[in-house]
């Protein structure tokens, strides 16, 4: 990604919180407007509500549109939507379940991110069933989620051939389109898949890239690595990492496949995360490693000093507090283990920091600079020449 022409930084707060979610996040990405903590598919008009049920009167119209097939202020679309509506290919391919924050944000409209699956006596549509319902605006739908997508799969009424292993996504048919659900939950770790029966995001995004090359009128495409954010939430740093890293294998394979005078590729987080790297490790020394030179100086002169510690640290973490200090290489450098952190908490917390938007092709000098996160939809649409930036001059 580094490798990419222009850099900038994008401001990841939501309307009502300094630390956001992923779901207001990826609204502000994809939609434009800087949304409520835990909603998206709406407008900061709408407030975060567990239960429908719960919405005063005067809140509920917007809802009812939405049941409706209708919009109204409160609604926002995205922009596969809108790309899709002017005869542009659209995918959306994600490591987590479809169902998810970030990729619900881009076809549900809702007041509650964990509303994924459908209950008895809903008054609002399920994430799950929007999705059925929304296909008709994507080509490509690949990620996982069949535990909530499968109840619903008798109300899809698009032309999408439903796909559910490795083997079937290897051999599309560039006419049909897809919805493609390989996996009952998220799809697993880098580190615990199996390579014969659980594809990975490079050879999904590659199969979604081959099924839109003859489409003259261009394609938009969502990329997300997902469990790059679970690892973390998580503390396996090493899963994370190794998600990060097939993340950026994924990029590399895209600009192999992709003409960059006509084709706006942007890479960027949806938020942080209180994961860091401290304690003056050497060079070329293992990042899973002990912190060996601070920790030299503090055994020296710190009388708190209360033994080795990973370089890798996290603001909040779940591994025991007996578990923090003189952990052996071998138990450090296992997949599975738990980083540590100064405060002892279940999950951890997103970061609050702003975040690095890597772009190369089509507008993306626009991209350089500090600006709020929902300026990168703004950018999109210009790219794209959609709506009010129809009339552009690089649109004519």
């Amino acid at each position: 990604m580094e490798s990419l022409d222009w850099t900038g930084m994008a401001k990841t707060y939501s309307v009502d919180v300094q630390t956001p979610d992923s779901a207001s996040t990826a609204n502000a990405l994809f939609s434009g407007f800087k949304t409520t903590w835990s909603t998206a598919g709406v407008t900061a008009k709408v407030d975060f509500r567990q239960n429908c049920e719960s919405f005063p009167e005067e809140e509920k119209s917007w809802q009812n549109e939405i049941n409706e097939g209708k919009s109204d202020e409160s609604v926002a679309e995205s922009i596969l939507v809108k790309a899709k509506k002017q005869g542009k290919k659209t995918a959306l391919v994600t490591s987590t379940r479809l169902t998810h924050a970030t990729p619900s944000a881009v076809y549900a409209h809702y007041s509650d991110r964990w509303h994924e699956k459908s209950g008895d006596d809903d008054f609002c549509p399920s994430i799950a069933r929007q999705l059925v319902s929304n296909a008709r605006f994507f080509d490509i739908i690949f990620g996982g989620g069949m535990k909530n997508i499968g109840p619903e799969l008798d109300r899809l009424s698009s032309p999408h051939k439903v796909i559910s292993t490795k083997e079937e996504l290897m051999t599309l048919n560039k006419t049909e389109s897809y919805l493609g659900i390989f996996a009952d939950g998220h799809l697993p770790y880098k580190t615990d898949r199996d390579p014969e029966s659980d594809p990975s995001l490079v050879e999904m995004t590659i199969a979604a890239l081959k099924n839109f090359e003859s489409h003259e009128d261009g394609y938009v495409m969502i990329v997300e690595g997902g469990r790059i954010d679970h690892g973390h939430h998580a503390n396996q740093a090493h899963k994370a990492l190794e998600e990060f890293v097939e993340f950026d294998d994924t990029i590399e394979t895209v600009l192999k496949h992709v003409n960059l005078d006509e084709t706006l590729v942007i890479v960027t987080a949806d938020h942080s995360h209180s994961f860091t790297i401290t304690g003056y490790g050497a060079r070329n020394s293992s990042v899973f490693g002990d912190a060996t030179i601070s920790m030299k100086y503090s055994e020296k002169y710190d009388p708190r000093y209360p033994g080795s510690f990973t370089k890798i640290q996290y603001a909040q973490s779940k591994a025991k507090e007996e578990l923090k200090y003189n952990q052996p290489q071998e138990v450090t450098h296992d997949k599975d283990y738990l980083f540590p952190g100064s405060v002892s908490k279940r999950d951890v917390d997103h970061g609050a920091d702003d975040v690095p938007v890597y772009a190369s092709g089509p507008m993306s000098h626009l991209l350089v600079g500090t600006y709020e996160q929902s300026y990168i939809f703004t950018v999109m649409m210009f790219s794209l020449c959609l709506e009010e930036f129809e009339s552009a001059p690089h649109c004519q």
